[in-house]
C-alpha cells in the first residue's frame, strides 16, 4: 500500500467515514505495475463491527470504488470495479482520536456503461488510519 487517509463525510457526525486507499500491485511476467485506488464510505462506523454488502439480497451497510490503472494493456488502461459481495471489518477508534483498523473482503464486478458486469475478482486486505479529535 502506499497510502491510507479518511475524511468525515458528516461534519455533525464524528463517526461518518470515508477511506481512501492506493496502492501499486505486481503481476508476474508484466513489466509496469497497475497502479490501484479505492475508497470506502460507512454512514456511521459506530462503535465498529462488521458492515455488508449482500448481492443476493441488496442489502448494502456501506458502498465502495475502485480504480485500476493497468499501462500493459494499451486498449482498456482504466478500469473501475464495484463490490457485489463485500465484509468490511472496522475496529473503530474512540471519538477523542487514535488508530482505527480496518480489513475487508470484497467480491468485485467490472463495471462496463456503468453497469457491473458477471466475472468475479476478489479482493482483501487490511489498513489503518490515525484518527484525530
Amino acid at each position: 500500500m502506499l497510502g491510507t487517509t479518511y475524511i468525515l463525510t458528516d461534519s455533525t457526525n464524528a463517526k461518518s467515514r470515508r477511506y481512501y486507499i492506493t496502492a501499486d500491485v505486481s503481476l508476474e511476467g508484466e513489466a509496469a505495475t497497475h497502479g490501484l485506488s479505492a475508497w470506502i464510505e460507512v454512514d456511521d462506523v459506530g462503535n465498529g463491527g462488521n458492515f455488508a454488502i449482500d448481492a443476493q439480497s441488496g442489502e448494502s451497510e456501506f458502498v465502495a470504488w475502485v480504480d485500476e490503472f493497468n499501462p500493459n494493456d494499451p486498449t482498456d488502461t482504466l478500469r473501475q470495479y464495484v463490490p457485489v459481495n463485500a465484509v468490511l471489518q472496522i475496529g473503530a477508534a474512540p471519538v477523542s482520536g487514535g488508530i482505527e483498523t480496518v480489513n475487508f473482503q470484497f467480491t468485485l464486478n467490472q463495471l462496463e456503461d456503468g453497469e457491473p458486469v458477471p466475472g468475479d475478482i476478489n479482493c482483501s486486505g487490511n489498513f489503518t488510519v490515525t484518527i484525530r479529535p
